[in-house]
């Protein structure tokens, strides 16, 4: 008989033996600070990531992530994906904030998401 005990311990081994598959992302590093403080490029991203810009290859690789890693926690980004998330969170909400709410409109239009996501990025 298989209890939830069983089912437990073989969830946490199966994870130790072939661990999270993380998010893939364009391997260009991207400096977040400088980012947020230049307003332009800022806005450049998040229009891409609101579908009312154009999107170049590095910040599509992101857009492509970014429903599943609000709707899941961010429980597949990596330490250096969570770091950015929170920069790029943080620097929306002060510095723009109407592309704030459009973010929020489009990926937690019911407001069910974003406090998970952010509670799982702070501190990076």
């Amino acid at each position: 008989m298989i209890t939830t005990t069983k089912v437990v311990l073989l969830l946490v081994l199966f994870e130790a033996c072939f661990g999270i598959e993380y998010y893939k992302t364009h391997n260009k590093k991207v400096d977040m600070d400088a980012l947020v403080k230049d307003k332009d490029r800022f806005n450049v991203v998040t229009e891409c990531l609101l579908d009312i810009g154009p999107c170049d290859e590095v910040i599509q690789s992101y857009k492509d992530i970014t429903q599943s890693a609000v709707e899941g926690a961010c429980d597949r980004c990596n330490s250096e994906l969570k770091h950015l998330a929170v920069g790029y969170m943080q620097g929306l909400e002060k510095n723009n904030p109407k592309y704030y709410a459009e973010y929020l409109k489009k990926y937690d239009p019911n407001g069910i998401y974003m406090d998970k996501f952010k509670a799982a990025i702070a501190g990076f």
